[in-house]
């Protein structure tokens, strides 16, 4: 069975760790548009990871990619009602969570899809390219600001 996944971000390289490890699947892709030049760019800033962040990367056997992270001293994140969530947090950068994750796949697991060193397709791009969408670009719809409204749901 053959796999490919569309992006390469925390959750597209955890997808392909947990397919290759927890289902045994061989001939995982995951294509990502950055190239190697502009991916180190692209890695964000930090993350607070709660619980369930650390129980899914336990899950697929990745948790020590937090071994150079830190867990927050005191963490309360409570509901509008004052009703405790979590306590237990960590701060993590977006960067080490993905190098970490890379670094779990398997070779040639990871395809930069604008690296120019792919071969070109028979449409003049680089093999992989049709993972993007062609023509113009999407266009972000325009949020109408948002207003204080009433607990009925009219503006006050």
């Amino acid at each position: 069975m053959r796999a490919r996944i569309i992006g390469g971000g925390v959750a597209g390289l955890s997808l392909a760790i947990a397919l290759q490890r927890r289902a045994d699947i061989d001939g995982i892709t995951v294509y990502e548009r950055e190239t190697s030049e502009t991916l180190p760019q692209k890695l964000g800033h930090g993350l607070i990871l709660m619980e369930n962040g650390v129980s899914a990367l336990e899950a697929i056997d990745a948790v020590d990619v937090l071994a150079e992270s830190r867990a927050l001293r005191r963490t309360v994140i409570q509901d509008r009602n004052g009703a405790l969530l979590h306590s237990e947090a960590y701060s993590v950068t977006r960067a080490a969570i993905i190098e970490g994750l890379r670094a779990k796949l398997e070779p040639s697991t990871l395809r930069l899809v604008g690296d120019p060193s792919l071969p070109r397709g028979p449409l003049g791009r680089r093999s992989g390219a049709g993972v993007h969408r062609a023509g113009r670009p999407r266009q972000r719809p325009r949020l109408a600001p948002r207003g204080r409204r009433s607990s009925a749901g009219g503006p006050l």
